[in-house]
C-alpha cells in the first residue's frame, strides 16, 4: 500500500457548561396563630383569598403536568422503528420478512446538540458513492479501525439504483449491514430510524450489538459509470451536478432535493454530528476520471469539500477506484481473506452479483480484493 498522507484539519472545540445557582432559603420567627374569633369577616376573606394564590402559584412553579414531555434538546430527529436481523427480501412495498427484535432504549452513543458523544478510540466517518464502495476500495482498513475498537458511521451517498426499480435499491441496502456485521462479529440485527439534518431525511442503520457502528444513507440518484444518469431518474447525476450542468437532484425516495452547496454542506454537518478523527473517501482527479465511475469522483470532490469546512480535527484519505483492478496485488493472503469475507457478506443482497442460481457474477470483483491503494496526491 502507498503511503498515506494526511492533512489535518483545524478544530476548536464548543463547549457547554452549565452551573446551578445555590437555593437559600430564609428563616422565619414563629408567631402565634390568632383565633377566627378575633378576625373580622373581611381580613378572614382577605387571608382566604392570599392562601388560594399562593396554592396556585406553588402549583405553577413545582408541579409536573401528567405525561409531559421533555424539550428535545437536540437538532436531530430520530424516528424509532422495530430492529429486525437480515434474512429474506425486502420488496419495494410490503415490509420485510425478518425476526423482529424489541427495539433497544438507546440506539446509538448519545447525542448531545447533535454531537454524538466522543469515542475513547478515535471516529471514523466513511463517505463513498455506492453501498459497495467502501467494501471494495477502503477495506481491510475498515477491519482495522473496526477491531482497534473505533467509533464507525459510514454514508452511502447515492441509493446505488443503477437505474433500476426500488426492490433492486432496497435490497441492496441490506448488503452493507451484513458485512458491517460480519466485521464486527455480531449478528445482523440493526435498529433502522430515520435522521433529520438540515431538514433532510436520511436513513440511518445502528448495529443493535455494537452502537458505535452506523450507516447513512442519502439515496441520491446513481449517475451512471459515464454519468449520463438513467431514464428511470431523469438523467441526473452527481457529475452533471458537479460540472453545473444541472442546478440540484433530488432523492429517489423522495426525501429531499440538493444542490451542490447543499449537498456540501449537509456533508460537513455529518461530520459535525459523527466528530471523526479520521475520514475516508474516494479518490479524484483528471487523471483518474479515467476509467473510474463518475460518482466515485463525484462524492470524493464533494466530500473534500466538505472536510475544508469541517472545524474539526481529522485526517483526510481518498482512496483509489476501479483503477485498483490494474495496480499490483499489495494485500497478504490474511488481509485478502478479510476483505473477501466481508464482501461475502455484502454481495448476498445483490442481485447483480447473486442470483438464484449461485454468485458466479463475484469472479468480476477478484481483482480487488488483494488489493488496496490510497491516493497520495491530493489536489483540492
Amino acid at each position: 500500500m502507498t503511503k498515506q498522507v494526511q492533512h489535518p484539519i483545524q478544530y476548536s472545540k464548543l463547549r457547554d457548561s452549565l452551573q446551578d445557582s445555590a437555593r437559600h432559603r430564609p428563616t422565619y420567627k414563629r408567631r402565634s396563630i390568632p383565633t377566627l374569633s378575633s378576625i373580622s369577616t373581611s381580613k378572614l376573606a382577605s387571608i382566604v383569598s392570599l392562601l388560594i394564590c399562593i396554592m396556585i402559584l406553588y402549583g405553577a412553579l413545582f408541579a409536573i403536568p401528567s405525561g409531559a414531555a421533555p424539550k428535545p434538546a437536540a437538532p436531530v430527529k430520530l424516528s424509532r422503528v422495530v430492529g429486525r436481523s437480515r434474512t429474506g427480501v425486502r420488496g419495494p412495498k410490503s415490509p420485510p420478512s425478518r425476526k423482529t427484535v424489541a427495539p433497544t432504549q438507546k440506539l446509538m452513543p448519545k447525542i448531545s446538540h447533535g454531537v454524538l458523544s466522543p469515542c475513547a478510540n478515535g471516529s471514523v466517518l466513511n463517505i463513498v458513492a455506492h453501498e459497495d464502495d467502501d467494501l471494495l476500495f477502503i477495506n481491510p482498513v475498515l477491519q482495522q479501525e473496526i477491531t482497534a475498537g473505533m467509533c464507525m458511521r459510514t454514508v452511502y451517498v447515492t441509493a446505488g439504483d443503477d437505474g433500476q426499480a426500488a426492490a433492486y435499491w432496497q435490497e441492496r441496502e441490506l448488503g452493507p449491514d451484513a458485512a458491517y456485521a460480519a466485521m464486527a462479529g455480531m449478528p445482523d440485527v440493526w435498529q433502522d430510524t430515520t435522521l433529520v439534518l438540515n431538514g433532510y431525511s436520511m436513513q440511518l442503520h445502528t448495529l443493535s450489538g455494537d452502537p458505535q457502528i452506523s450507516l447513512v444513507f442519502l439515496r441520491l440518484p446513481d449517475g451512471g459509470l459515464q454519468g449520463q444518469g438513467f431514464p428511470s431518474t431523469g438523467y441526473v447525476s452527481l457529475q452533471k451536478l458537479r460540472d453545473g450542468e444541472i442546478a440540484s437532484i433530488e432523492t429517489i425516495d423522495d426525501s429531499g432535493s440538493y444542490t451542490a452547496d447543499s449537498l456540501v454542506a449537509q456533508l460537513s454537518a455529518l461530520m459535525t454530528l459523527s466528530q471523526p478523527t479520521v475520514i475516508n473517501t474516494q479518490a479524484y482527479s483528471s487523471e483518474l476520471a479515467m476509467g473510474d465511475h463518475a460518482d466515485h469522483q463525484a462524492v470524493g470532490y464533494f466530500t473534500s469539500l466538505a472536510a475544508q469546512t469541517y472545524h474539526g480535527q481529522a485526517t483526510l484519505h481518498r482512496f483509489i477506484g476501479y483503477q485498483l483492478n490494474g495496480m499490483l496485488p499489495n494485500l497478504d493472503s490474511a488481509q485478502a481473506a478479510t476483505k473477501q469475507a466481508a464482501f461475502d457478506a455484502y454481495m448476498q443482497h445483490d442481485s447483480m452479483i447473486c442470483t438464484p442460481s449461485g454468485c458466479g457474477n463475484s469472479r468480476t470483483y477478484t481483482g480487488y480484493m488483494d488489493r488496496e491503494y490510497e491516493q497520495t496526491v491530493l489536489g483540492p
